[in-house]
């Protein structure tokens, strides 16, 4: 039998294999390890060096949008000429260091196009949108590595009169009969809401404050007996739903008044309340569908863009000076092309160019020895039997009087001569031939009711005199008749007239020779502008009535009664009654006497004679039609007489707004001889009607404790008296104040002070036919210069690009 023995040497020979095979799988995981941990380190390496570069992108984009932010301080937009601004000043060395930024940019993203906002509490509305680009590279100097950020954002203009109801402050709502106007309403303050029948709000309302269902401003409740009625709001689908007292359930997003438990000392003059109510995030969602929302629930402030650095909302209807910034220019309606006429003392320390005539004086109210007098082409011949007694005045000989062409590059031309020489002066005699018949301004009216008043023997005759009446708002402290005649209720006009107007803007007949009225920029229509400050105290020349002690009259500063919100108490133009008695003195020449009769004061001394005070207004008469689309502002108090902007088949109603102190309602049955009457019924009132947009101020309503004197509501009237009356529209059938516009109330009224009241003397309310334009929602056919309110939406900004550089 064979056998077979293993050797040593073969067994040698396996092992071998064995170790050379465990070799090579120990170098492979060793290569494969060492690989591994490298290329972590490499990834940890290059993490780290990322994110370094990244938040040195993220430090170059937030300076560059902070830097932005700052161009809205004296502009409304930024362009190509602020842009080098930005990027020459990335972050510097020390702020970032090892890092540079080789791109560091800012540009428009595309043209501005008008759309629809798509998204959020404002979605719907129309804006002009801008949109912006901002990218930056930050690059690592040793580490070679480099993140590129990119940021989008959204200029967006919204036209104002796209809501139908817009308030900075305080919105107040508690009409007596059915109110439902129609359109977006915002406030950037609260909302306080009752009603005495049913007031509806078919659109979306944003309110940044709080909404309060439970009381009204000056502390009155806003339930039964009073307000029995009920305050719809619109959802999604249009179907009504009540907004209850708290009460009730569902009611305001407090309970009670927006200061809850008085600590909030921002509101020290608000009434209290216990609570914010707990249901309110939820139902104000749910119930309303988004249609009712206030700050806790996506609603945000509306501002103008001359409020961005602290410039309160009234600059916008302001004189201009020297040294306006940039963001007033693009704000005031002052600098707006069009036409600017502005009156002032002789010695108005803003007036700096010499007023006509090398700087001599034009026109006084009344003429005296001392007084310098215009020309008047209607007088005759020989010496009327009406001259009219010569009283005192205080104001100063010299009146300047401007009349401009504001070019689309702000340069102006003068026209005055051109529109005097059409006259100044309201004929007031139906008879008698018109001279000034084509006057655009008239700042005078001849004599026609008041004839052979006074036989003293004048020491200079003159027939023209003011044209004034009597404001029963301004001077009357209470709702009731009184004998007494407040000077602060005399207002003195500036007039204009608007079909005369229309007519020298086309150089139409009678204006066919040596007109400029074609030369007047045309931007979708005109721009008036008027600024009246003849009476104004020196050392007190700002275009205000300074005088704050209206509701306590107790020489200090109360409640309500901060009309510049300033905390300083202002009585500069502290006006003073005239008192009236039985007697029948005769009249003292060259001063007053200590008392009037009180037929005499009503019907022979106020109107004729220029009040002492500054009071003066603005007058639109003649406006029915319009040929054009217009805006007329004024820092003074607007009156508006008779139909405006009515519209027919041959001349359809135009885009207009208009914007001043206050806006008051004449009639088309308005007579200023009856204004001095205190007695309601003889000042009846006749159907009218009003298209224009409306920016107006109003007082404000008193909350305090104790009670301000007099029995009176201290209450602004709330949106339903935004235009202010002074006539009696009771009556059976009631007469109708027709409106359709947008009403926007931006700030507390500085001239036309009187706080509201009713029933009794000051005005009768009309059957109310308001309705919101709907024709303002399209851009194309909004009233010219019409304010934009600014919302910048600044998006996320995302990483473009990282890499390693070789």
């Amino acid at each position: 039998m064979r056998t077979h023995r293993v050797t040593g040497q073969g067994q040698q020979g396996v092992a071998l294999v064995l170790t050379m095979l465990l070799l090579v799988l120990f170098t492979v995981f060793t290569l494969g390890l060492y690989t591994m941990l490298t290329s972590e380190m490499r990834a940890s390496g290059n993490s780290f060096f990322a994110n370094q570069s990244f938040y040195a992108a993220v430090a170059g984009i937030e300076k560059m949008t902070s830097d932005l932010s700052k161009i809205y301080a004296y502009k409304t937009q930024p362009d190509e000429t602020d842009f080098p601004i930005i990027t020459g000043a990335p972050p510097v060395p020390d702020s970032v260091p090892g890092y540079a930024f080789p791109e560091y940019s800012i540009g428009f993203n595309g043209t501005a196009v008008v759309q629809n906002i798509p998204s959020g509490p404002y979605a719907g509305l129309v804006a002009l949108v801008q949109p912006y680009k901002l990218l930056v590279t930050a690059r690592g100097a040793n580490t070679k590595s480099e993140t590129r950020l990119r940021r989008d954002f959204l200029n967006n203009l919204i036209p104002l009169f796209q809501f139908g109801i817009f308030y900075d402050g305080d919105l107040e709502a508690h009409a007596g009969p059915n109110f439902n106007f129609g359109g977006r309403v915002h406030t950037n303050r609260d909302f306080y809401v009752t009603a005495g029948s049913t007031t509806t709000f078919d659109s979306r309302v944003t309110v940044f404050g709080e909404v309060v269902r439970d009381v009204r401003k000056n502390g009155d409740s806003a339930g039964p007996p009073n307000f029995n009625g009920t305050v719809n709001i619109l959802d999604v689908s249009l179907q009504p739903q009540l907004l209850l007292m708290s009460g009730t359930g569902e009611g305001g997003s407090v309970i009670n008044g927006p200061n809850i438990g008085g600590t909030d000392l921002t509101r020290p003059y608000v009434p209290s309340g216990t609570a914010n109510y707990v249901n309110w995030d939820r139902y104000s969602v749910t119930k309303f569908g988004g249609n009712l929302l206030n700050r806790r629930t996506g609603a945000r402030a509306l501002l103008l863009p001359l409020q961005v650095t602290g410039n309160q909302t009234i600059e916008l209807i302001k004189r201009g000076k020297a040294g306006d910034p940039t963001i007033l220019k693009q704000g005031r309606y002052y600098y707006k092309p069009g036409i600017r006429i502005t009156l002032s003392n002789g010695s108005d320390p803003y007036v700096t160019d010499p007023a006509l005539g090398g700087g001599g004086c034009i026109f006084t109210s009344v003429a005296q020895a001392n007084r310098c007098r215009v020309t008047v082409t209607m007088n005759p011949p020989s010496s009327p039997a009406d001259w009219l007694q010569v009283l005192p005045t205080y104001l100063p000989p010299g009146v300047h009087f401007k009349v401009e062409i504001v070019a689309n590059n702000g340069t102006t031309t003068d026209v005055t001569q051109e529109f005097l020489n059409y006259g100044i002066t309201d004929n007031g005699i139906a008879d008698a031939l018109d001279r000034d018949a084509n006057s655009i301004i008239r700042l005078q009216r001849r004599n026609n009711v008041y004839s052979n008043l006074i036989t003293l023997n004048p020491p200079a005759p003159a027939s023209p005199f003011p044209i004034s009446f009597y404001d029963m708002r301004e001077g009357e402290m209470e709702d009731s008749a009184d004998t007494n005649v407040e000077l602060s209720g005399i207002m003195t006009m500036m007039e204009i007239n608007v079909d005369n107007l229309n007519k020298w803007l086309g150089c139409a007949d009678p204006y066919l020779v040596g007109c400029t009225g074609t030369t007047v920029p045309n931007n979708n229509g005109y721009v008036v502008y008027t600024s009246d400050r003849r009476g104004e105290k020196p050392g007190a020349i700002n275009g205000d009535y300074d005088y704050e002690d209206t509701i306590f009259r107790n020489d200090r500063l109360d409640p309500g009664e901060d009309l510049k919100g300033d905390g300083v108490y202002h009585q500069e133009e502290k006006p003073f009654p005239l008192s009236v008695s039985a007697s029948t003195a005769a009249l003292t020449v060259g001063g007053f006497p200590t008392t009037y009769r009180s037929d005499f004061v009503k019907n022979y001394l106020l109107q004729p004679n220029s009040n002492v005070t500054f009071r003066r207004g603005l007058r639109l008469v003649n406006g029915k039609g319009l040929d054009y689309p217009l805006t007329v502002a004024s820092e003074n108090p607007i009156y508006i007489w008779g139909d405006y902007n009515m519209g027919n088949l041959t001349n359809p109603k135009r885009p207009a707004s208009i914007a001043g102190d206050a806006i008051t309602i004449l009639s088309n049955n308005w007579l200023d001889r009856n204004s001095f009457n205190e007695t309601l019924t003889a000042r009846p009132a006749s159907d009218t009607t009003v298209n224009a947009a409306f920016i107006a101020g109003s007082t404000m309503s008193v909350y305090a404790s104790p009670a301000p004197p007099y029995n009176e509501p201290h209450s602004s009237g709330g949106v339903h008296n935004l235009m202010r009356f002074l006539e009696n529209w009771s009556g059976n059938p009631r007469p109708t104040m027709t409106y359709t516009g947008s009403l926007v109330n931006l700030y507390t009224s500085r001239q036309a002070i009187g706080q509201w009241k009713c029933c009794n003397t000051v005005y009768g309310p009309p059957a109310r036919n308001w309705s919101f334009d709907v024709g303002f929602l399209d851009p194309a056919t909004l009233p010219p210069a019409t304010p934009h309110i600014t919302i910048v939406e600044i998006q996320r900004f995302r990483r473009d690009l990282y890499q390693t550089l070789p």
